[in-house]
């Protein structure tokens, strides 16, 4: 008490003297600010522009991973899409679902989110590009590489704009005052854009990323393929696919594809654990090292790898002061995809006639052996602690891997196991693979693949303090881009241009790799063929939705066919569970009403289907 009464002296004292000093209640209001902080003001070092340049990244972060359904991330992700949408139970049982479009709006919050994101994104490019100009730099060299960093950051941004909602308005610097007189660009102009700025990073940036995390001239030219190839459908220019095949050949080159094991986990003479797991891994194969701890970057030796999110480890994390609710949303969305994507196996229940009175409802719940399966029900062995916000459609988890695809390792029980056995050791079907034919009906749409790229089952990676619930993956990375994606690009660019037998062999360099049996041959590539090879390879990975909405033009009203078969034919809330039509007649995303609105200077059109 004595040292709080001696503040509240000092405190009065100060008070008392202010109010004399002050000949009048306008003198005493009066602002008189030491300092005014602008944009001017705002950069004195390069330093800061780094710091600048930061936050453009932690923009393009927050485009990644699955934490939500309802996040910018899931829906370029492809949330809605053929591939994915929110697990029924989540959803109302489809009536919220992102593919029922009778409930979306000019007024949707998750298009509006990622719109915001994406201008964000961009404002901080600009303002990077605004400060590198206003600094002294140790050499040109060093301010070459943060600007061509933030033209990148740029150009990618407008490509996503593009894709998904047509011309926008195009902002090429910071804005420092009150502005409601946006009109839209045309959505040719906002590829060209993209493409100036892209190529602007490709000039100035390393062959090779200069730190993880870091950018290389590979993904600019990786880019530059899907924003000439956008281009070319938006125009009807066949040249615009040959420049793509150009960009992607080149990205290729320089960044071929693994095909053999590699890193952490591949080499038989590291004795090594993690988690108490031995770190190598016998029955790996290249594509479970693509996505272990320690594997993702350039740096590492991984030459696919063209752009890669950093994710940080756990003793990282705790020193940051963060909370746990930020590698959900707010910091590093795929962090948590053990929490957010695959099934919520302990809420599935047996059928009826397979229910047993001493036994758990779940064959994945109950007496389970907390030695082989530490942390039970949410054990890593099944996915750890899923709320299942995130579930796959019948065409993704069933429909692509029908046939002849046993010895395609994408499929296999190590990168995307699906023949989980019962844990419930008091069940008499206890260490046997359960199938949707053995479960609850209600549940049959609930019981798909989980994927080694999402969720280390075997533990490995695995901090001790997440045993329990299994839901933080620390330290592990996610590829904004990685090469196999580009042979995909190239493939397109190939079609487009008629030489299929291209398009077939760049599809069987990532079918060989993967040691599928089931080649392609040139009369049976279309554009259908390539969206279920980037399902199978990229599926989690890829921006689903810009993939698909690119694939129409814009002009004379909007036409895309592709999207909207697509849809029709695979969309979860569609096809799998009908509770919408799939009729839409929009083929990009609605300009959100909000903007539209507040921009009292100018008319902002609607995207057409949303009038």
């Amino acid at each position: 008490m004595p040292d709080m009464k001696k503040n509240l002296l000092i405190v009065t004292a100060v008070i008392t003297n202010l109010l004399c000093a002050c000949s009048s209640d306008e003198a005493f209001l009066a602002e008189k600010p030491k300092t005014r902080y602008t944009i001017e003001s705002a950069f004195v070092q390069s330093s800061q522009v780094d710091a600048t340049l930061a936050s453009a990244y932690r923009y393009t972060c927050l485009m990644f991973g699955w934490a939500y359904p309802n996040r910018p991330a899931a829906l370029l992700g492809g949330i809605g899409s053929d591939c994915y949408d929110a697990l029924n139970e989540i959803c109302g049982w489809g009536q919220n679902g992102q593919s029922h479009f009778e409930r979306w709006s000019t007024d949707d919050l998750t298009t509006e989110r990622t719109w915001d994101i994406l201008y964000q994104t961009i404002s901080f490019a600009n303002l990077t590009l605004r400060g590198a100009e206003m600094v002294k730099w140790n050499s040109n060299a060093e301010k070459e590489a943060a600007t061509a960093q933030a033209h990148l950051i740029k150009g990618f941004a407008y490509l996503r704009l593009g894709e998904c909602w047509g011309g926008v308005p195009l902002v090429t610097e910071i804005i420092d005052v009150v502005k409601d007189d946006y009109v839209r660009a045309t959505r040719e102009e906002i590829y060209n854009y993209a493409i100036k700025e892209l190529k602007l990073a490709e000039a100035q940036i390393s062959e090779y990323p200069a730190q993880d995390g870091r950018p290389g001239k590979g993904v600019c030219r990786h880019y530059l393929a899907e924003a000439y190839l956008a281009l070319g459908v938006e125009t009807g220019d066949d040249s615009c696919y040959a420049t793509a095949v150009e960009y992607a050949t080149r990205t290729i080159d320089a960044h071929p594809i693994m095909t053999s094991r590699f890193g952490v986990r591949a080499d038989p003479s590291n004795t090594g654990s993690n988690n108490g797991v031995p770190n190598y891994k016998p029955d790996g194969d290249v594509y479970y090292d693509l996505f272990q701890i320690g594997n993702y970057d350039y740096s590492t030796g991984n030459t696919e790898a063209l752009w890669v999110m950093q994710a940080m480890d756990y003793d990282t994390f705790q020193s940051t002061g963060l909370t746990e609710d930020h590698l959900y949303d707010n910091t590093l969305p795929y962090t948590c995809h053990a929490w957010s994507c695959g099934p919520v196996f302990r809420d599935i229940k047996w059928k009826e006639e397979l229910q047993e009175p001493n036994a758990n409802a779940s064959p994945w719940n109950g007496d389970v052996d907390q030695e082989k399966y530490p942390g039970g029900y949410v054990c890593a062995y099944l996915g750890g602690s899923s709320i299942g916000r995130v579930a796959e459609t019948f065409y993704l988890s069933d429909e692509i891997w029908a046939g002849a695809w046993e010895d395609d390792i994408r499929y296999n029980e190590l990168n995307s196991p699906h023949h989980i056995v019962c844990v419930d050791r008091a069940h008499s079907r206890y260490g046997t693979v359960v199938t949707r034919d053995d479960i609850d009906p209600m549940f049959y749409y609930n019981l798909y693949p989980m994927h080694s790229k999402l969720i280390m089952q075997d533990g490995w990676g695995w901090h001790p303090s997440q045993e329990a619930e299994h839901i933080r993956e620390y330290g592990r990375d996610w590829y904004m881009a990685r090469s196999a994606e580009t042979y995909l690009l190239r493939a397109e660019a190939y079609l487009k241009l008629g030489k299929k037998d291209l398009a077939a062999n760049d599809i069987n360099v990532i079918r060989t790799r993967a040691n599928c049996a089931k080649k392609v041959t040139a009369a049976e590539v279309d554009i259908d063929l390539i969206f279920d090879e980037r399902a199978r390879e990229l599926c989690y990975e890829e921006h689903r939705w810009p993939q698909l909405l690119r694939q129409g033009s814009s002009k004379n009203g909007g036409s895309n066919p592709v999207m909207q078969r697509r849809i029709k034919e695979h969309a979860m809330y569609v096809k799998d569970q009908p509770v919408s039509t799939g009729d839409i007649q929009w083929t990009l995303f609605p300009i959100p009403q909000v903007y539209i609105d507040m921009n009292t200077g100018a008319v902002l059109e609607q995207n057409p289907g949303w009038e």
